[in-house]
Parts: structure tokens; C-alpha cells; sequence
């Protein structure tokens, strides 16, 4: 590499811009690096440039057919992305989700480039990608430079896996820097969530345990932000339940347009749990972005938010399933302003020292710059 050039990145992702993805935002503009994006599936048929190769159902069919004719060699795909990557002189490959790595390893062997892999949830969990791509997984884990995880429950679960323990990195997200300086006023009664309406966000227990507290707090309010497959059933958890006019359906917004919700809200409400598919939280992003704006997390002991919630300090953690402690934890904040302050401002101490996203970035510098 010529001294004094950037290290150039291709940063590779099934999708671009997925609203639920803003760790991918993060790495395409924050990373010390030139970078090249390239996406659309898990081996990229798009870069920011253009299509890498077409995509009408007879070239497709004829690049299957190639690849069941001669499945050790690299297909028309991999030769076009092998050929992109060398036009463009790439030093390093960071692929976004296990599912990605894997596929791209017979481009890693051609180009002999070294092949970073940041894993985030349900690559890690969800039972048919171990099925699909378990044998994979071992290979991708002695072949990739290293592998980046984003919880110390992820990090056990992709040891079971069979990954070396030396190439694993545990590299908690972090939250934009804008949220440190929400001005929170801790209304009584004000909660909100942040997340995907699927089934490891568990919504309707969100809901459930709501529904729970609102008679002792007629005044109440639960902003629920995002979308989903489960957004309708939830609509119509709270018709029955006559909540109408005490849960409020944002919708997507963008991370920005969240601070006012912040500023008004209690305290931030989550139900993950293990989806009945396997699927698993990494370390939501939501959760972190909630205490750096200064509000106490009610969630669930699932998956990387023990690693960033400390029971009784920054927020309350309740078992998966325990809709009656969740319901008597926010019952606990909404009857006491002060106590929401006291651990809201313990959670946006505990972000700002230990999970912020320069120190998620620099974590990848460290590895992805190393010759």
C-alpha cells in the first residue's frame, strides 16, 4: 500500500439504508477509510457506482445453472465482484452480517484480501441460518481476520459455534452523539419504545404490561416507534383493550426526529425476547440511544442489554415473558419522577464512558488499519 493513502474498505451489506440499520449508516461514513459500498443480497449485485453484473431472469438462471455445473469454481458473480475489487485497488473487506462473510469466501481466497466480519443478531441465533450456513460459519471462522460481535452473549454463542477465541472482537454499538444532549423533563406516565414490530421485540408485551399500569395512571401515554409484520395485531391489542387514546403508533422516524419523544418520556420501554424461530437480539441500538439520552430502560435480561442496563442503577430488567415485573417497574418510574431522573442520569453516564460510538469505530480502525 502506498504511504499516506487511506486504507480502502469495501463495506459489504445485503441492503442499502435499511431504516432499522443505522450501525451500517455509521460504519459506510465514520470508518478511517475510503469506501467502497456494495450491497443488494448477500454476494452484492449494486455498488454506489452501479450493477455489478445483470440481473434478468436469463442471465440469473444461467449463473445458477453455471453454479451447480461447477460449484468449485468461482461463478460469473464472484469473478465480477473479484474484478471490481481489484479495479479499485481494495485493501480490506468488512462484511455486515455472518450470512454475508460466508458467502464472500471464495472472493476472499481469490483476492487474497484480509475479510473482516461484523455479526448483529439473528445471523448469530436464528435457527435456519445455523442450519444453512453452520458448515459455512466454520470455514468463514478460520478463514476471516477477525470477527466482530456486538455482545458478550454473542460472543459465548459464536464460541459454541466454533470460532477461535483470539479472532473474536466484542464491539458494542454506540449511539449518535446527538442524543447526549437531550433535555429530559421526565413527564409522569410517558413512555416510549424504539423498534421493529417482530416477534424478538416482543410489542404486545410492551402493551401488555402498559395496559397493565394504566388505571393507576389515567393520563398515561406509550409512543411506540417503528414498524413491522406486527404492527397490525398490536392495533388491534390495544382496540381490545380500549387504549386507543393512551398508545400512540409513530411509525419509522428517523434518529433525529426521536429527541422530542426523549425529552418528554419517562423512561424507554423494551420486551426483547427469544423469537420462537431462534431469532435473538445483538445489542439494540435503541437501548443504547435511550440511556445516552438521559432515560432509565425497562427491558428484558435478553441477549447484550444485561451488557449495557444495570438492574436498580441506570433502569430495571425483568425476566422474558414477565409482563406482571415489567408492568410493576414502570409503575415504579411513573410514580416517581425523581427515580427516573436519579437513573437516567446514571444511564447517560454509563453510555458517554463505556458504549459511544467513537469508541465503536475506533475499535474497527484498530483492526482494519493492522498490516
Amino acid at each position: 500500500m502506498q504511504p499516506n493513502r487511506k486504507i480502502r474498505l469495501a463495506l459489504i451489506c445485503p441492503q442499502k439504508d435499511a431504516y432499522s440499520e443505522t450501525f451500517i449508516r455509521f460504519h459506510r461514513t465514520r470508518i478511517d477509510a475510503e469506501v467502497f459500498l456494495l450491497y443488494e443480497g448477500l454476494l452484492p449485485r449494486r455498488s454506489e457506482e452501479g450493477p455489478l453484473l445483470a440481473s434478468s431472469l436469463p442471465a440469473r438462471a444461467f449463473r445458477k445453472i453455471f453454479s451447480l455445473l461447477f460449484p468449485r469454481l468461482l461463478n460469473i458473480h464472484e469473478r465480477k465482484l473479484v474484478k471490481f475489487l481489484k479495479a479499485r485497488k481494495v485493501d480490506v473487506v468488512l462484511a455486515e452480517f455472518g450470512m454475508t462473510g460466508a458467502s464472500l469466501m471464495g472472493v476472499a481466497k481469490k483476492t487474497g484480501l484480509p475479510l473482516f466480519v461484523h455479526f448483529h443478531g439473528l445471523d448469530a441465533y436464528k435457527f435456519d441460518i445455523l442450519r444453512d450456513y453452520g458448515a459455512r460459519y466454520r470455514e468463514m471462522f478460520g478463514l476471516a481476520t477477525r470477527i466482530f460481535v456486538v455482545s458478550e452473549h454473542m460472543r459465548r454463542q459464536l464460541l459454541t459455534l466454533g470460532c477461535d477465541p483470539e479472532r473474536l472482537v466484542l464491539n458494542h454499538y454506540g449511539p449518535g452523539e446527538f442524543f447526549f444532549d437531550v433535555v429530559n423533563r421526565y413527564r409522569p406516565g410517558c413512555f416510549v419504545s424504539v423498534g421493529r414490530f417482530v416477534e424478538k421485540k416482543a410489542p404486545s408485551l410492551t402493551i401488555e404490561a402498559f395496559g397493565k399500569i394504566r388505571e393507576r395512571f389515567p393520563d398515561a401515554i406509550l409512543t411506540m416507534v417503528g414498524d413491522g409484520p406486527l404492527l397490525e395485531q398490536c392495533r388491534g391489542r390495544v382496540r381490545e383493550l380500549q387504549m386507543e387514546d393512551h398508545v400512540v403508533f409513530a411509525g419509522v422516524l428517523s434518529p433525529a426526529a426521536l429527541l422530542p419523544l426523549f425529552e418528554e418520556a419517562i423512561a424507554f420501554v423494551q420486551h426483547s425476547r427469544v423469537a420462537p424461530d431462534g431469532d435473538s437480539e445483538g445489542t439494540p441500538v435503541a437501548v443504547l440511544e435511550a440511556g445516552a439520552g438521559g432515560l432509565p430502560v425497562v427491558a428484558t435480561r435478553h441477549a447484550g442489554i444485561p451488557d449495557v442496563v444495570i438492574d436498580g442503577l441506570t433502569g430495571f430488567l425483568v425476566e422474558e415473558g414477565d409482563v406482571e415485573a415489567m408492568a410493576i417497574a414502570m409503575g415504579a418510574l411513573a410514580d416517581d419522577p425523581s427515580l427516573a431522573r436519579q437513573m437516567g442520569t446514571a444511564a447517560r453516564k454509563r453510555i458517554r464512558e463505556h458504549f459511544t460510538l467513537e469508541r465503536h469505530i475506533q475499535e474497527i480502525n484498530k483492526y482494519i488499519t493492522l498490516r
